[in-house]
């Protein structure tokens, strides 16, 4: 049930998937309400950074800097450990955790701050082998309670790439524990689709997709993002308390915080 993007450029493209990109995507969240009858849908548009993790720092972009003040900018201890250190180490570290060996490459689909601000409800990390064919894949999931946590999942085959994981971090205040993920990634060197399917005991809970176009890192591409959507990464916390306040008022069931960093502690 994936929705596609209509959006159209004529900008120049970048030529290869370990290139660095500027992606505008529109993303929707559709869920099942309690009674199953009525669903809550919604529908925006946004802009992403498409970044090399072990080449960060622009000497040719004036308005992207990296851990440093500007119109948009990428800092280390807003993903990863958080603590400011850089991420490549972290990254490797985790996948080791994972049994997985480090990829040659390891890009970063992530919000930039914009005037200094930004919140990553998802953001995505993609390991690319010495061809350039992704081999692994990170999602960055982070709630508003400060919490984050990282699901890891190793790609083979063909895109599109499917893969599952039980629910154990705490995201949404609507959404019970006793939920499961199903994911699909679909990667080209000009698109990237994703899809989160969430199913809880009733069935279908939930379903947010994300389609986007690429077109060069350029100044004059992130110039016209940013006129288009100057107050994006402001309205991505804004929106997420006004959904949550149109699900309340809809009647939806609210699940308190667990406590311990967002993890639901299970039954063994």
């Amino acid at each position: 049930m994936t929705e596609k993007s209509s959006i159209r450029f004529s900008t120049p493209r970048r030529q290869k998937l370990g290139e660095e990109a500027l992606y505008r995507a529109r993303v929707m969240h559709l869920r099942r309400m309690p009674d199953g009858k009525r669903i809550h849908r919604f529908v925006y548009n946004v802009f992403r950074i498409w970044l090399d993790v072990d080449r960060m720092g622009w000497d040719d972009l004036r308005w992207l800097s990296h851990n440093r003040a500007n119109l948009l900018s990428i800092r280390d201890r807003d993903h990863g450990p958080r603590d400011g250190s850089a991420l490549r180490p972290w990254a490797d570290g985790l996948l080791a955790r994972h049994g997985i060996a480090p990829p040659a490459r390891l890009m970063l689909y992530t919000f930039p701050r914009l005037f200094g601000y930004a919140f990553n409800p998802l953001s995505m990390y993609l390991g690319l082998d010495t061809d350039g064919t992704p081999i692994i894949v990170i999602y960055e999931v982070r709630n508003t309670d400060t919490d984050m946590s990282h699901y890891v999942f190793p790609l083979t085959g063909p895109a599109p790439w499917r893969h599952g994981t039980a629910k154990d971090f705490y995201v949404s205040p609507f959404i019970s524990p006793e939920q499961t993920y199903a994911f699909m990634l679909d990667q080209t060197e000009e698109t990237l689709a994703m899809r989160i399917r969430v199913d809880g005991e009733d069935g279908l809970t939930m379903i947010a997709t994300e389609n986007a176009n690429d077109e060069a890192l350029t100044d004059r591409a992130m110039l016209a993002c940013c006129a288009a959507m100057p107050l994006m990464t402001f309205k991505v916390i804004a929106g997420i308390y006004w959904e949550a306040l149109r699900l309340r008022l809809k009647g939806a069931r609210f699940f308190r915080h667990p406590g311990n960093a967002g993890r639901y502690q299970h039954d063994a």
